[in-house]
C-alpha cells in the first residue's frame, strides 16, 4: 500500500513524539531514582540498614519494587481504553515508580560505570531502532520468537534466585542483551506500521504513548543487563 507524502510526514512526526515521550520517561525515572538513592529521607523510605551495615529493602521498598510489575500485568491491557491524556498520566506515574524501584542501581554500582553502560545502551538502542525503522526485512515473525525468549529469560532468572550461580547469571544477562536489542528493532518497526495504518489523531497519540512505554522498557532492561555484565560495584 502506498502512502501520500502528507501521511508519511504525519507518521514521522508522531514517531518523533514516541521517542520524545520515551526520553521524558527516562528523565523522570533518573530523577526519581537519584532522589531515593541520595536524599536521606527518600533512601530511608525504601531501604533499611541492618546491624551488620547491610542495606535491604523495607516493606515500603518491596511495595514500590513490585508496583511497576503489577501495573504492567493487571492494568496494561486497560491502558489502551483510556484517553491519550489519561494514558500519559499513567505513563509518567509508571516511570516514576520504575525510577524509585531502580534507585538501588546508584547504591550498588559506581556512577562512572552507570554512565558508561548508559552511553553503551543508548548507542545500541539507537542503532537497533534505526535498523527496525529502515530494514526491508519483515520482522513480523520475530514477535512470537522474542516472546518465548522473554518468557524463558524470566523463568531462568527466577530459577537462578535459588541457585545463585554467577555463571548462569552471566549467560542470562548476555542472552537478555541480545533479546532486548532484537525487541528494540521489532517494537520500533511495529509502532511505525501501526502509525502508518492509523488515520485518527487520538488513536495516533495513544499509539505513541504505548509505543514509548514499550521502548522505555526495552531500553531500561538493556541498560540493567549491561550493568550486570560490565558494571563496577562500589
Amino acid at each position: 500500500m502506498r502512502y501520500s507524502e502528507a501521511e508519511k510526514k504525519a507518521a514521522n512526526a508522531v514517531m518523533t513524539r514516541v521517542y520524545g515521550y520515551m526520553f521524558l520517561g527516562l528523565i523522570v525515572s533518573a530523577l526519581t531514582a537519584a532522589m531515593f538513592a541520595y536524599v536521606p529521607d527518600g533512601r530511608e523510605f525504601l531501604y533499611s540498614v541492618g546491624k551488620t551495615g547491610e542495606t535491604t529493602l523495607s516493606v515500603s521498598g518491596w511495595i514500590v519494587l513490585l508496583a511497576p510489575l503489577a501495573i504492567v500485568l493487571f492494568t496494561g491491557g486497560l491502558m489502551k481504553q483510556l484517553s491519550a491524556g489519561a494514558m500519559m498520566i499513567v505513563f509518567v506515574f509508571f516511570c516514576a515508580l520504575m525510577g524509585a524501584s531502580l534507585s538501588s542501581v546508584f547504591l550498588v554500582y559506581t556512577e562512572a560505570s552507570i554512565m558508561m553502560c548508559f552511553v553503551t545502551a543508548s548507542a545500541t538502542f539507537g542503532a537497533m531502532a534505526l535498523f527496525g525503522l529502515t530494514t526491508q526485512t519483515d520482522l513480523t515473525s520475530w514477535g512470537s520468537v522474542l516472546l518465548m525468549a522473554l518468557f524463558g529469560l524470566i523463568v531462568a532468572m527466577v530459577v537462578n534466585i535459588f541457585f545463585k550461580s554467577a555463571a548462569m547469571d552471566f549467560v542470562i544477562s548476555l542472552v537478555a542483551v541480545v533479546v532486548f536489542c532484537a525487541l528494540t528493532a521489532y517494537d520500533s518497526r511495529k509502532i511505525r506500521e501501526e502509525l502508518d495504518n492509523c488515520y485518527d489523531d487520538e488513536e495516533a497519540a495513544k499509539i505513541a504513548i504505548w509505543g514509548a512505554l514499550s521502548l522505555y522498557l526495552d531500553f531500561v532492561n538493556l541498560l540493567l543487563h549491561l550493568l550486570r555484565l560490565f558494571g563496577q560495584k562500589k
